[in-house]
């Protein structure tokens, strides 16, 4: 208890005047470090799998590196911490982390084995934001007790006596982290009220922003309910600027609890400010326009400056386990020693735009990366050496997998700590406010417009002429024929034409490809705000020239599969034009070629086939992400009776399946290539199984079910393409009847992916009505 007190009184002592002041130079090259050192000394236990020798290995700490003992014991300067801090165990060769070890703060000892490592991974955990060194020492220990972390611990077994220096890199060995995410997400899941197994996309909210009370004499309060910082712009009379104020944000948490995602609460922050009699203008922002991130005495500037800083520690401080050193000077400083280019600042707005809260974390994990050596300098006011600048670098590189990891699962949305409230809080906010006589008389506010544009046809192919319509934005005092608009059709930083009163704009597209399209719109008094949607252009077509076809029984007892693809031309074997069957024991192990392979996992299989997927479905979703095709069959609960759902599968892209049988589809864009010329209404017995929300943005929707819900999609997952469909396609092909037969989608989707012309198929048996089964199911 009296730990905790101390930690907050520290925390009060640090609100009250950080992020105040003028723009200070960084100390010179034998400035007064920031950080404390102490030492860290213990010796590491090698898993008697791994072929590792001790003094191979250099252990390094955010302070220094040290070559470990032949025996297995080291010693190394690091860091003071409060919290878990984590120290990694490089290959002094490559230079790349095998093991992590772990500092305990209230036993002053280091436990560096297999066990660490894995309970490392979990540390780079950003829903840990926030929460304090009693917080992850209860976290820590029910992560010990989870069935997934044994099956981690497992999983590093195995990676140890493969390819040691390969254990840890993601892309040999995405499973690990896949495991560790998962351990994370049932860890928290455990300790609190549940909540939600998977997250799904947030609807669009606005958080209240900071707000101005009276204060004793001539002051006035601007309260922050936000753990975000704003910066105030005053301006007597709405004329020039006299001064920026910046306004403390809250932090100090009065709660922690449990659950995912954790709750948290805090008391709101307050900063006194003497503003004096008269009518001003007073502009709050909470920043983010990297385009002002050097003007300290700019509003915007400020506040960028701030929580840019802000989010930058708080990672670090989930490896380091000490935010302490984060005060006045290092915040005012932090322009001149982290550059950030026009495109990272514009896809950090981007992602903002788009409330993606992994693609902000991806982001800055990419600005660190590209500032190793002036970020280490601006910590430590010392000139980097390389151990430091290596331990930042994987540092983020981990907290970047888990962050991927965590989207692809979908236990990641937009209520991760501090950065919630980056995406949702007001952009800016004007107040206007007399004060006489030290009381405030009058009071009012005028808010940002509130974006919102469609897109029609809501995707297409090159040459489409696209029409953007942002007639349903709407302000809180101005009419829409007063607001002003702009447009970025293809996410270069560059806006493609001035500003506007036209809320139409129209854009054709000469690549395919997936655009994300900006639209910021402003009021009568220069407020912006901005939205973020996404087109695809094109999608997967002709973006795959071999097929692995993944099964394990055949679905619907049907081999129509194979049946069409030979129809198409393609023939058994590897390389260009051919196709090859894989089991579900094979999924582990088999290379899976961006720019060479669509993947096609089979309609209704056996739980094992399902269970084996689940097992490594990172796999898959980093093969589309990498540039990959990846076509998702995803009828179960069929004839082989296997379940998605007890598998534990998440889908590409965090899609959610319902289960809704109908016998009619219906084709809602018949011009798109892949339906055209098909039947807009089409039935089979059963036509789809099941139907698709939480659908990505951008999403194409080719077939809909009689409740206009969603049955065969396409989006784009990083650089690839997925088509996703809950209908028994199989099952269609091979067994033709109805009014308007659907067997023709098989093989078109086959054919988009691959660019295979479409042919007459092989195998056709159409069924007289008094034989047909009755469901595909």
């Amino acid at each position: 208890m009296f730990r905790k007190i101390l930690l907050l009184l520290m925390i009060s002592l640090f609100a009250i005047w950080s992020c105040q002041g003028s723009k200070k130079n960084p100390a010179g090259p034998d400035g007064e470090a920031a950080l404390k050192k102490e030492t860290r000394q213990g010796k590491i236990e090698i898993p008697a799998n791994a072929d590792v020798h001790a003094d191979d290995l250099q252990v390094v700490s955010f302070a220094e590196g040290k070559d470990v003992a032949a025996d297995g014991s080291f010693s190394v300067q690091a860091n003071e911490a409060n919290s878990y801090q984590v120290l990694m165990f490089n290959d002094k060769a490559s230079g790349k982390p095998i093991f992590l070890g772990i500092y305990d703060p209230v036993t002053k000892k280091v436990t560096a084995n297999d066990s660490s490592t894995a309970l490392a991974l979990t540390l780079f955990n950003p829903f840990l934001i926030l929460s304090d060194q009693t917080n992850r020492e209860e976290y820590l220990q029910a992560v010990k007790q989870e069935a997934k972390f044994g099956e981690l611990l497992n999983a590093l077994h195995e990676a140890y006596a493969n390819n040691p220096q390969q254990a840890l890199d993601y892309a040999e060995n995405p499973v690990i982290f896949q495991l560790a995410v998962q351990t994370m997400q049932a860890a928290m899941q455990s300790l609190g009220y549940g909540g939600a197994n998977k997250m799904t996309r947030p609807q669009k909210v606005e958080l209240d922003p900071p707000y101005i009370t009276n204060a004793s004499g001539s002051g006035i309060t601007f309260v922050n309910p936000r753990y975000v910082w704003y910066a105030a712009g005053v301006y007597p009379n709405d004329a020039s600027l006299k001064e920026v104020v910046t306004v403390q944000r809250k932090e100090h948490v009065v709660d922690f609890s449990w659950g995912w995602p954790p709750q948290i609460n805090s008391d709101p922050a307050e900063t006194a400010y003497n503003l004096g009699d008269g009518s001003f203008r007073i502009y709050l922002t909470r920043g983010l326009n990297f385009a002002k991130f050097t003007q300290w005495n700019d509003p915007e500037g400020r506040a960028t400056i701030c929580n840019s800083a802000q989010l930058v520690v708080y990672i670090l401080e989930l490896a380091i386990g000490n935010m302490n050193f984060f005060n006045k000077d290092l915040i005012v400083s932090f322009p001149d020693h982290f550059h950030v280019s026009g495109a990272q600042g514009f896809a950090f707005g981007e992602a903002i735009g788009s409330q993606d809260a992994s693609r902000i974390i991806l982001t800055v994990s990419e600005m660190v990366t590209s500032n190793l050596d002036a970020l280490s300098y601006w910590i430590w006011q010392q000139q980097a050496n390389n151990a430091q600048k290596a331990f930042l670098d994987n540092a983020f590189m981990f907290f970047s997998n888990s962050t991927q990891v965590l989207k692809i699962l979908g236990y990641l949305n937009e209520q991760v700590p501090f950065i919630s409230d980056l995406i949702f809080s007001p952009r800016e906010i004007n107040y206007y406010i007399t004060q006489k006589n030290g009381i405030l008389t009058e009071t009012s506010q005028n808010n940002p417009p509130n974006p919102e544009f469609t897109v029609s046809p809501p995707a297409g192919i090159v040459g489409v002429n696209f029409v953007f319509n942002a007639a349903t934005t709407t302000d809180d005092h101005d009419p829409l024929s007063d607001l002003q608009f702009r447009w970025d059709f293809n996410a270069d930083g560059n806006w493609d034409a001035g500003w506007t009163s036209d809320t139409t704009a129209q854009y054709t597209y000469t690549e395919s490809g997936s655009y994300k399209v900006t639209m910021e719109v402003k009021d009568s008094e220069g407020l912006k705000r901005v939205i973020v949607h996404t087109v695809n252009v094109g999608g997967g077509q002709g973006t795959a020239n071999h097929v692995k076809l993944f099964r394990d029984n055949l679905p619907w007892n049907s081999d129509s599969m194979v049946d069409m693809l030979v129809s198409l031309g393609f023939t058994e074997g590897q390389g260009p034009n051919t196709y090859e069957i894989l089991t579900s024991d094979q999924m582990a192990t088999v290379d899976l070629i961006p720019g060479q392979d669509l993947v096609i996992i089979s309609n209704d299989q056996n739980q094992n086939f399902y269970e084996n997927y689940a097992k490594v479905q990172v796999r898959f979703s980093n093969f589309a992400q990498g540039g990959g095709a990846l076509f998702w069959e995803a009828c179960d609960n069929g004839w082989a009776s296997g379940s998605m759902e007890r598998a534990g599968i998440v889908l590409p892209g965090n899609i959610q399946m319902n289960y809704a049988l109908d016998n009619w589809n219906y084709i809602p864009n018949p011009e798109l290539p892949l339906v055209q010329g098909l039947p807009t209404s089409m039935d089979h017995n059963y036509a789809s199984h099941e139907s698709f929300g939480n659908l990505p943005d951008g999403t194409t929707v080719y077939c809909v079910n009689s409740n206009q819900e969603p049955t065969l999609i396409e989006f784009n997952l990083g650089a690839g393409w997925v088509i996703v469909t809950g209908q028994p396609l199989e099952h269609q092909y091979e067994h033709i009847y109805g009014s308007q037969d659907m067997e023709n989608l098989l093989p078109r989707i086959v054919s988009y992916f691959t660019g295979k012309p479409l042919a007459k198929p092989l195998l056709k048996r159409t069924l007289p009505k008094s034989i047909r089964p009755t469901s595909a199911k």
